[in-house]
């Protein structure tokens, strides 16, 4: 199933004792594209304070609660190292956060679940894992990002599609400039060619007419992407 980034944007984030607080962001890898940790917000009990989650603890979302179930306590996100969320996470971070709870960081190995970890298995990570670039970028600011085909402009970012059972971005979703106001195409990652951080540009590797020309995206087109 895919997930509309903007619904989930808010959800209510329960821990295993009570509720951690509300989602608000994504941090994806901008070489997979696949998303690898949740911003929440725990300001209502840390005060002044936003923690990183891992993708791999939570369980699956419930859109008529609007929450996720996290295999978490309060205790062990209050003890999390703190981070700022507005500013590149190193993967020295990273690393401190799977260390407090007893996982192994998800780079140079396939994904283990937690039960089948070693004790302490992110002790043998040598140096330059610990010091390594993640490339983690926030959603938040991707949204609003323009998208230039090879013969121009096309239109902003708008929100993301989030595989549920992979947490992978499969697609963009485009308000084109050309066309019926309003409008919404699902562009995959595939299509992109390269991505200006600084000036906040993704190029395509098709031109306008291939964008303009796809189906308007529905309820209905997240059924027909997965099938």
């Amino acid at each position: 199933m895919l997930w509309n980034s903007h619904e989930i944007k808010g959800f209510t984030i329960r821990a295993e004792d009570g509720t951690l607080g509300t989602v608000y962001d994504f941090l994806f890898e901008d070489r997979t594209w696949l998303i690898r940790w949740l911003v929440v917000d725990t300001s209502h009990w840390l005060p002044n304070r936003k923690v990183l989650l891992p993708t791999f603890s939570l369980g699956h979302p419930d859109p008529r609660k609007k929450e996720f179930d996290v295999r978490l306590t309060k205790k062990q996100v209050a003890e999390s190292p703190s981070t700022d969320t507005d500013l590149p996470v190193s993967r020295q971070m990273e690393t401190h956060i799977f260390e407090n709870y007893g996982w192994w960081p998800y780079w140079g190995v396939a994904y283990i679940p937690p039960s089948h970890l070693p004790p302490n298995g992110s002790a043998a990570l040598d140096t330059e894992s610990r010091d390594g670039d993640p490339h983690l970028r926030s959603l938040r600011q991707v949204s609003g990002y323009q998208i230039h085909a090879r013969d121009g402009i096309v239109g902003p970012v708008n929100q993301f599609l989030i595989g549920e059972s992979d947490w992978g971005i499969h697609y963009l979703l485009v308000e084109p400039h050309h066309g019926q106001p309003d409008r919404k195409v699902m562009i995959s990652p595939n299509w992109i060619d390269r991505v200006d951080w600084i000036a906040a540009e993704i190029s395509l590797t098709v031109d306008r007419a291939a964008v303009i020309s796809l189906p308007d995206y529905t309820s209905e087109s997240l059924i027909a992407s997965e099938a």
